[in-house]
């Protein structure tokens, strides 16, 4: 008999507990454990012919800072002439040479046929002269939560896999694209097969994260009770174009959504990118979906799951509704496309002043050689109208210049000094220079009497390990927004009291906080991220913080790191410092979006080994339309010169420009 592990004994003492309310008080729990035992036996060896071992030999030894398999892992037999499903994951290095196992016991040469990029999967094909076992699949849809499931894994040899027990703990995660389960799911049985209690295929076991679409995404979480299955039942319709070669992409439609709760708002789209489906399709900025193919859409996250699980060449009904007074429903045919043409955001050349100004937009600053500067505008003017918009705020000016990219032209309407002037420019690219100087930012008046503490703190979020410091200037003040620069220092021999020493002079010039979050062990990873998106929302939460200057990074690792950090969460992050640090490999730059700024500042040091690295990055950021500046300099300390902090402030200072 199976010995029981304290998990499966106290789910064992749960079943007991519900057999006897309902008076089956026969059944003892010594009797369930050797049920359970003997279904667990019975539908492994139903399952043990397609699962297969897979040996991948040779290619990189790692991906970025993480060392990828070179040893067996696992794949599934889906059809009888040799096509095998596996995860993405064991792929990674590009091996040189892939070898099967099959249930025969023969090792066999695989070639690898096709990607699915949606849910991370590959298709391989072994040639054989007899049909191979292939799995009964499971629908999704009749699966229930709470229900058992077992991960199956061929890393070892023998003649059964390697076995994990535990239940269904949701249906539709990763925005539709897979079952999540608490079965043991590491690197031993990606790849590999969750079957049900009657041995039947409920989906491949992958790595998988809800905000970062890399193959290596996920991994992290191995092990941690917190596993993922993409159900066969969604993937098995599109086989054909995976065995003619064809690899399979997420369905885009190409729109952005106005807001930022995706739990609460609803879905209105604030920008439509050119040339994409849902222009081509006629969809507009201003309409809300109400409604795919048949199902209501009321929130926004109803429409990441409805638009989750498509593969791009997928026609759906999209209906949305138009119209302020009189709304009106259209209904509309769209076919998803696998990429959209990069969105840039276009640029006016105006910094906006930040005290609260009545009926527009007081400047603050204007851009030379910008269109606002060529139209006439001075600093202290007021911005009163864009196209036939009347804007009141910075926010609001931001959202109507979403739809236009650079090119596009645009009405302005301000005053200057009794006079109000109108005139009509063309919008153009973002900057990639750092002014030379700025007029000093002037700050909003305190809303209250009450007194914030100033100085260094230590920040602690209860739950996690890592430590965490703040630092807040004296101008800091309720209802006086500062920026946030969240530091993320060397791992070792921090002192938290350099906070103060190394950026005070420059956050008090700039009205900036500075966070300071450190890594758990002793240098940064990718388990960090997480602790970095907490201690900045808690910043946020808790300090008067403006959204829209805050910005993420470091030397080397460490600003690395930060385009890990602000690559998931630009609702959260509008800047990455990245010092003599690339984007790390592997890591797929996001389709830049129309409602979430994010601005790169690069620093490079000529003559390391960094630095082509560093273009590249630059030149890959700037090819998907994130405004880039790259800084060079020339020196043999790591550390940043009192110029390069001054710069590096100027650049931060300008992260809420029209």
């Amino acid at each position: 008999m199976m010995a029981p592990t304290s998990g499966r004994l106290s789910r064992v003492m749960l079943l007991w507990a519900i057999t006897t309310t309902v008076g089956a008080q026969d059944v003892s729990p010594e009797q369930l454990v050797a049920q359970e035992d003997a279904a667990i036996r019975a539908a492994v060896a139903r399952a043990a012919p397609w699962t297969v071992r897979i040996e991948t030999l040779g290619g990189l030894e790692a991906v970025g800072k993480r060392l990828v398999t070179q040893g067996p892992t696992t794949g599934v037999t889906i059809s009888p002439d040799g096509f095998i499903i596996s995860s993405a994951f064991n792929f990674v290095q590009k091996p040189a040479s892939i070898l099967v196992t099959l249930s025969d016991g023969k090792r066999r040469p695989a070639k690898l046929v096709a990607r699915d990029h949606s849910r991370k999967l590959v298709l391989l094909k072994v040639e054989t002269d007899q049909a191979l076992p292939v799995p009964e699949i499971v629908d999704r849809e009749s699966l229930r939560v709470g229900q058992w499931a077992i991960g199956l894994g061929r890393t070892y040899r023998g003649a059964l896999p390697s076995v994990s027990a535990g239940i269904i703990s949701a249906k539709h995660r990763i925005w539709g694209r897979a079952v999540q389960t608490d079965v043991k799911v590491s690197p031993a049985n990606y790849g590999g097969p969750l079957i049900d209690l009657s041995g039947r295929l409920i989906g491949i076991l992958v790595p998988l994260s809800p905000r970062q679409q890399s193959e290596v995404a996920g991994a992290e979480w191995y092990d941690s009770g917190i596993g993922f299955a993409v159900p066969l039942s969604d993937v098995m319709p599109q086989l054909e174009k995976l065995k003619h070669g064809e690899d399979l992409h997420a369905g885009l439609l190409g729109i952005s959504l106005k807001g930022k709760n995706i739990y609460a708002d609803r879905a209105e789209i604030a920008a439509v990118a050119p040339k994409s489906p849902a222009a081509d399709a006629g969809i507009r900025a201003g309409d809300v979906i109400v409604a795919v193919d048949g199902a209501p859409i009321e929130r926004q996250a109803q429409l990441k799951h409805a638009l989750g699980p498509r593969y791009a060449g997928e026609t759906l009904e999209v209906v949305v509704e138009r119209g302020e007074k009189e709304k009106q429903r259209h209904a509309v045919k769209v076919t998803l496309a696998k990429e959209i043409l990069p969105y840039a955001h276009a640029f006016l050349g105006v910094l906006p002043d930040r005290t609260a100004s009545a009926g527009g937009v007081k400047i603050r600053w204007v851009y030379p050689d910008s269109p606002a500067a060529e139209a006439g505008m001075e600093a202290g003017d007021l911005l009163l109208k864009l196209g036939d918009q009347v804007i009141d705020n910075v926010e609001q000016a931001q959202s109507v210049l979403l739809p236009f990219e650079p090119g596009g032209r645009i009405k302005l309407v301000w005053r200057h000094g009794a006079q109000t002037v109108e005139k009509e420019v063309t919008l153009v690219d973002q900057p990639t220079a750092i002014p030379q100087s700025l007029p000093p930012a002037e700050l909003p008046s305190a809303s209250g009497d009450d007194e914030i503490e100033v100085g260094l703190q230590e920040l602690k979020i209860p739950e996690e390990p890592n430590d965490c410091h703040i630092w807040l200037p004296e101008s800091v003040k309720p209802g006086v927004p500062h920026g946030l620069l969240v530091w993320l220092p060397p791992a070792k021999d921090f002192d938290p009291g350099s906070l103060e020493q190394e950026w005070g002079k420059w956050c008090r010039q700039y009205h900036y906080i500075i966070v300071s979050p450190r890594p758990k062990d002793t240098r940064w990873s990718t388990t960090d991220v997480d602790f970095i998106h907490k201690t900045v929302s808690e910043a946020i939460s808790t300090y008067p913080i403006d959204e829209m200057r805050v910005v993420v990074g470091g030397l080397q690792t460490a600003g690395a790191v930060g385009f890990l950090s602000a690559f998931p969460r630009r609702d959260l992050f509008h800047g990455v410092l990245a010092v003599d640090a690339p984007v790390p490999p592997r890591t797929t730059i996001p389709a830049n979006e129309p409602t979430q700024r994010l601005s790169v500042l690069m620093v490079a040091t000529e003559g390391t080994r960094t630095m082509p690295l560093i273009q590249r990055a630059a030149d890959a950021l700037g090819a998907a339309k994130y405004p880039v500046v790259l800084l060079r300099r020339n020196q043999t300390s790591a550390k940043l010169s009192d110029e390069q902090k001054d710069q590096i402030m100027r650049w931060a200072d300008t992260l809420d420009r029209l």
